[in-house]
């Protein structure tokens, strides 16, 4: 992954593309979604979507899935 130097504002979202890609490298989205299953056919989201937002929700600072609203 390219890094970059920038005098620009960095919001605390700049990060998450690393975490982000390293688990989609690793299969482990992949792995969430065999080892638990398809949530439905009329479902609009899959397992793997809850880690995803969870772990971003950690990453940015929060404690609990009420934050979720305010840090994302």
């Amino acid at each position: 992954m390219k890094t970059n130097y920038s005098k620009d504002n960095i919001c605390a979202f700049g990060g998450l593309k690393f975490p982000d890609k390293l688990i989609k490298d690793h299969g482990i989205l992949d792995t969430i979604d065999n080892v638990l299953g398809d949530k439905g056919i009329f479902a609009q989201y899959k397992y793997y979507d809850l880690f995803r937002s969870l772990l971003s929700l950690t990453l940015c600072g929060g404690k609990c899935a009420e934050n979720m609203s305010e840090h994302l």
